[in-house]
Protein backbone atom coordinates (compact mmCIF):
# COMPACT_ATOMS: atom_id res chain seq x y z
CA UNK A 1 0.00 0.00 0.00
CA UNK A 2 1.20 3.28 -1.07
CA UNK A 3 0.10 6.06 1.37
CA UNK A 4 0.79 9.81 1.07
CA UNK A 5 0.19 12.21 3.98
CA UNK A 6 -0.24 16.05 3.19
CA UNK A 7 -1.13 19.22 5.15
CA UNK A 8 -4.87 18.38 4.66
CA UNK A 9 -5.97 15.85 7.09
CA UNK A 10 -7.01 13.57 4.16
CA UNK A 11 -4.74 10.91 3.47
CA UNK A 12 -4.67 8.94 -0.17
CA UNK A 13 -3.99 5.83 -0.20
CA UNK A 14 -3.87 2.96 -2.95
CA UNK A 15 -3.75 -0.32 -2.09
CA UNK A 16 -2.74 -3.24 -4.59
CA UNK A 17 -4.47 -6.54 -5.22
CA UNK A 18 -5.10 -8.94 -7.78
CA UNK A 19 -7.90 -6.93 -9.22
CA UNK A 20 -5.64 -3.82 -9.60
CA UNK A 21 -4.76 -2.56 -13.25
CA UNK A 22 -2.20 -0.35 -14.96
CA UNK A 23 -4.82 2.42 -15.11
CA UNK A 24 -6.44 1.92 -11.81
CA UNK A 25 -2.78 3.15 -10.78
CA UNK A 26 -2.58 6.35 -13.15
CA UNK A 27 -5.91 7.17 -12.24
CA UNK A 28 -4.69 7.30 -8.32
CA UNK A 29 -1.72 8.96 -9.50
CA UNK A 30 -4.14 11.95 -11.13
CA UNK A 31 -6.22 12.27 -8.07
CA UNK A 32 -4.12 12.74 -5.62
CA UNK A 33 -2.78 16.01 -5.87
CA UNK A 34 -6.62 16.54 -6.18
CA UNK A 35 -7.61 14.86 -2.88
CA UNK A 36 -4.86 16.51 -0.75
CA UNK A 37 -5.87 19.91 -1.86
CA UNK A 38 -2.48 20.81 -3.29
CA UNK A 39 -4.30 21.38 -7.01
CA UNK A 40 -7.84 21.82 -5.48
CA UNK A 41 -9.76 22.76 -8.73
CA UNK A 42 -10.75 20.23 -11.63
CA UNK A 43 -11.87 20.82 -15.23
CA UNK A 44 -12.55 17.82 -17.87
CA UNK A 45 -13.82 17.29 -21.33
CA UNK A 46 -15.00 14.83 -23.38
CA UNK A 47 -14.56 14.56 -27.41
CA UNK A 48 -16.58 11.77 -29.43
CA UNK A 49 -14.28 11.85 -32.40
CA UNK A 50 -11.11 12.79 -31.59
CA UNK A 51 -8.43 12.45 -34.61
CA UNK A 52 -5.96 10.09 -34.39
CA UNK A 53 -2.71 12.03 -33.88
CA UNK A 54 -4.05 14.78 -31.10
CA UNK A 55 -1.43 14.65 -28.52
CA UNK A 56 -3.94 15.79 -26.01
CA UNK A 57 -2.34 17.62 -23.68
CA UNK A 58 -0.22 20.79 -23.84
CA UNK A 59 2.58 21.47 -25.92
CA UNK A 60 5.89 21.44 -23.17
CA UNK A 61 4.20 19.36 -20.94
CA UNK A 62 5.92 16.03 -19.48
CA UNK A 63 4.58 12.25 -19.91
CA UNK A 64 4.87 10.93 -16.54
CA UNK A 65 2.84 7.07 -17.16
CA UNK A 66 0.87 5.71 -20.39
CA UNK A 67 -0.78 3.25 -20.31
CA UNK A 68 -2.42 1.34 -23.32
CA UNK A 69 -3.93 -2.02 -24.13
CA UNK A 70 -4.07 -3.94 -27.57
CA UNK A 71 -7.12 -3.39 -29.50
CA UNK A 72 -8.10 -0.66 -25.94
CA UNK A 73 -7.59 2.13 -24.56
CA UNK A 74 -4.42 4.22 -24.22
CA UNK A 75 -4.45 6.67 -21.32
CA UNK A 76 -1.26 9.14 -20.30
CA UNK A 77 -0.95 10.80 -17.34
CA UNK A 78 0.90 14.37 -17.70
CA UNK A 79 2.38 17.37 -15.41
CA UNK A 80 3.10 20.83 -15.92
CA UNK A 81 3.78 23.69 -13.68
CA UNK A 82 0.64 24.01 -11.27
CA UNK A 83 -1.48 20.97 -13.19
CA UNK A 84 -1.62 17.54 -13.09
CA UNK A 85 -4.07 16.05 -17.07
CA UNK A 86 -5.28 12.56 -17.68
CA UNK A 87 -6.17 11.75 -20.81
CA UNK A 88 -7.70 8.87 -22.18
CA UNK A 89 -8.44 8.00 -25.75
CA UNK A 90 -10.60 5.04 -26.62
CA UNK A 91 -10.50 2.67 -29.78
CA UNK A 92 -14.12 4.20 -31.08
CA UNK A 93 -12.78 7.37 -31.38
CA UNK A 94 -13.71 9.11 -28.32
CA UNK A 95 -11.34 10.60 -25.70
CA UNK A 96 -11.83 11.91 -22.20
CA UNK A 97 -9.37 14.77 -20.81
CA UNK A 98 -9.41 15.70 -16.76
CA UNK A 99 -7.22 18.29 -15.48
CA UNK A 100 -6.45 18.96 -11.65
CA UNK A 101 -4.58 22.46 -10.78
CA UNK A 102 -3.75 25.14 -8.54
CA UNK A 103 -6.27 27.36 -9.78
CA UNK A 104 -9.85 27.33 -11.33
CA UNK A 105 -8.49 29.21 -14.20
CA UNK A 106 -5.60 26.99 -15.09
CA UNK A 107 -7.56 24.12 -14.98
CA UNK A 108 -9.82 25.35 -17.88
CA UNK A 109 -6.76 26.80 -19.95
CA UNK A 110 -5.04 23.44 -20.07
CA UNK A 111 -8.00 21.49 -21.00
CA UNK A 112 -8.98 23.82 -23.64
CA UNK A 113 -5.36 23.83 -24.67
CA UNK A 114 -5.38 20.20 -24.88
CA UNK A 115 -8.53 19.48 -27.02
CA UNK A 116 -7.72 22.69 -29.24
CA UNK A 117 -7.88 20.91 -32.86
CA UNK A 118 -8.80 17.55 -31.54
CA UNK A 119 -11.56 16.48 -32.98
CA UNK A 120 -12.63 15.54 -36.32
CA UNK A 121 -14.89 17.60 -38.59
CA UNK A 122 -18.29 15.37 -39.43
CA UNK A 123 -18.55 14.31 -42.30
CA UNK A 124 -20.54 15.56 -45.04
CA UNK A 125 -23.09 13.05 -46.03
CA UNK A 126 -26.28 12.38 -45.68
CA UNK A 127 -26.21 8.71 -46.05
CA UNK A 128 -23.66 9.07 -42.84
CA UNK A 129 -25.47 8.93 -39.09
CA UNK A 130 -23.47 9.20 -35.91
CA UNK A 131 -24.55 7.27 -33.27
CA UNK A 132 -23.68 6.27 -29.31
CA UNK A 133 -23.38 3.48 -27.89
CA UNK A 134 -23.48 3.44 -24.06
CA UNK A 135 -21.80 0.18 -21.92
CA UNK A 136 -20.72 0.27 -18.11
CA UNK A 137 -16.86 -0.27 -18.52
CA UNK A 138 -14.36 -1.09 -15.73
CA UNK A 139 -13.63 2.71 -15.13
CA UNK A 140 -17.46 3.78 -14.99
CA UNK A 141 -20.17 4.18 -17.89
CA UNK A 142 -18.65 4.77 -21.36
CA UNK A 143 -19.80 6.32 -24.87
CA UNK A 144 -18.54 4.98 -27.77
CA UNK A 145 -19.68 6.50 -31.27
CA UNK A 146 -19.34 5.01 -34.56
CA UNK A 147 -20.97 6.48 -37.71
CA UNK A 148 -23.51 4.36 -39.52
CA UNK A 149 -25.10 4.44 -43.24
CA UNK A 150 -28.58 4.88 -43.24
CA UNK A 151 -30.61 4.33 -46.26
CA UNK A 152 -33.93 7.14 -46.58
CA UNK A 153 -37.07 6.39 -45.31
CA UNK A 154 -38.40 7.20 -48.33
CA UNK A 155 -36.47 4.16 -50.39
CA UNK A 156 -36.92 1.58 -47.65
CA UNK A 157 -40.59 2.09 -46.81
CA UNK A 158 -42.24 -0.30 -49.91
CA UNK A 159 -40.51 -3.15 -47.23
CA UNK A 160 -42.80 -2.92 -44.60
CA UNK A 161 -46.97 -3.59 -44.21
CA UNK A 162 -48.96 -0.81 -44.52
CA UNK A 163 -50.03 -0.65 -41.27
CA UNK A 164 -46.86 -0.84 -39.63
CA UNK A 165 -45.15 1.70 -42.54
CA UNK A 166 -48.00 3.95 -41.81
CA UNK A 167 -47.29 3.52 -38.04
CA UNK A 168 -43.46 4.04 -39.07
CA UNK A 169 -44.01 7.09 -41.33
CA UNK A 170 -46.00 8.88 -38.24
CA UNK A 171 -42.58 8.36 -36.33
CA UNK A 172 -40.42 9.94 -38.99
CA UNK A 173 -42.41 12.92 -39.79
CA UNK A 174 -42.53 14.34 -36.31
CA UNK A 175 -40.92 17.19 -35.54
CA UNK A 176 -38.85 18.34 -32.24
CA UNK A 177 -41.61 20.11 -30.98
CA UNK A 178 -44.67 17.28 -31.27
CA UNK A 179 -42.08 14.99 -29.17
CA UNK A 180 -42.53 15.41 -25.72
CA UNK A 181 -40.82 12.07 -23.76
CA UNK A 182 -42.21 9.21 -25.56
CA UNK A 183 -42.10 5.36 -25.02
CA UNK A 184 -41.19 3.77 -28.64
CA UNK A 185 -42.20 -0.04 -28.36
CA UNK A 186 -40.66 -1.82 -31.67
CA UNK A 187 -41.44 -5.90 -31.58
CA UNK A 188 -41.44 -8.53 -33.92
CA UNK A 189 -39.42 -11.48 -34.98
CA UNK A 190 -35.28 -11.32 -36.07
CA UNK A 191 -35.29 -10.05 -39.59
CA UNK A 192 -38.70 -7.64 -39.55
CA UNK A 193 -36.63 -4.52 -40.23
CA UNK A 194 -36.65 -2.99 -36.59
CA UNK A 195 -32.79 -2.17 -36.81
CA UNK A 196 -33.23 -0.81 -40.02
CA UNK A 197 -36.10 1.45 -39.51
CA UNK A 198 -34.00 3.21 -36.39
CA UNK A 199 -31.04 3.72 -38.46
CA UNK A 200 -33.63 5.28 -40.89
CA UNK A 201 -34.97 7.09 -37.99
CA UNK A 202 -31.31 8.84 -36.88
CA UNK A 203 -31.57 9.78 -40.09
CA UNK A 204 -34.45 11.74 -40.38
CA UNK A 205 -34.12 12.77 -36.72
CA UNK A 206 -30.13 13.79 -37.20
CA UNK A 207 -30.91 17.74 -37.01
CA UNK A 208 -32.34 17.85 -33.73
CA UNK A 209 -32.10 14.21 -31.78
CA UNK A 210 -29.16 12.66 -30.67
CA UNK A 211 -29.77 8.33 -31.64
CA UNK A 212 -28.03 6.88 -28.40
CA UNK A 213 -27.54 2.66 -27.99
CA UNK A 214 -27.34 1.38 -24.76
CA UNK A 215 -25.86 -2.29 -25.15
CA UNK A 216 -26.53 -3.05 -21.23
CA UNK A 217 -30.01 -2.21 -20.64
CA UNK A 218 -30.12 -4.11 -17.62
CA UNK A 219 -27.08 -2.70 -15.85
CA UNK A 220 -28.36 0.43 -16.89
CA UNK A 221 -31.44 0.31 -14.60
CA UNK A 222 -30.12 -1.20 -11.89
CA UNK A 223 -26.88 1.66 -11.58
CA UNK A 224 -28.28 4.63 -10.76
CA UNK A 225 -25.06 6.67 -11.83
CA UNK A 226 -24.72 5.20 -14.77
CA UNK A 227 -28.42 6.04 -15.80
CA UNK A 228 -27.72 9.50 -14.95
CA UNK A 229 -24.99 9.94 -16.98
CA UNK A 230 -26.76 8.36 -20.09
CA UNK A 231 -29.69 10.96 -19.02
CA UNK A 232 -27.69 13.57 -18.83
CA UNK A 233 -25.46 12.73 -22.34
CA UNK A 234 -22.91 14.31 -24.11
CA UNK A 235 -24.96 17.31 -26.34
CA UNK A 236 -23.27 20.39 -24.15
CA UNK A 237 -24.99 23.08 -26.29
CA UNK A 238 -26.41 25.46 -23.32
CA UNK A 239 -29.03 26.84 -25.84
CA UNK A 240 -32.31 25.66 -24.66
CA UNK A 241 -33.37 26.02 -28.93
CA UNK A 242 -30.14 24.54 -30.28
CA UNK A 243 -30.07 21.63 -27.80
CA UNK A 244 -31.03 18.17 -29.20
CA UNK A 245 -33.66 15.63 -28.19
CA UNK A 246 -32.46 11.96 -26.93
CA UNK A 247 -33.00 9.12 -28.13
CA UNK A 248 -32.15 5.60 -26.01
CA UNK A 249 -32.08 2.85 -28.01
CA UNK A 250 -32.61 -0.18 -25.65
CA UNK A 251 -32.31 -3.54 -27.43
CA UNK A 252 -34.44 -7.16 -25.59
CA UNK A 253 -35.56 -4.93 -22.86
CA UNK A 254 -39.03 -6.50 -22.73
CA UNK A 255 -37.75 -8.13 -19.37
CA UNK A 256 -37.00 -4.77 -18.16
CA UNK A 257 -40.55 -3.20 -18.68
CA UNK A 258 -43.27 -5.63 -17.49
CA UNK A 259 -45.25 -4.62 -14.54
CA UNK A 260 -43.54 -6.68 -12.03
CA UNK A 261 -40.13 -6.05 -13.02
Amino acid sequence: MIERMSPNPLPTGLSFDGDTSVRDVIDALALAPFISGEQPWAFEARIERCRADAPLRPAGSRIVRRAAEREGPVEILAEGEGWTLTAVRWQGGAAHVQVTAVSEELARSVVEEAIAGAAEEAADDETVVEMGFWHMGGHGPLRRTREITADPWEEISRNYSAPVGAALEKVMRSARDEVKGRLLLLHGPPGTGKTTALRALAREWASWCQVDCVLDPEVLFGHSGYLMEVAVGVDNDSDDEGRRWRLLVLEDCDELIRGEA
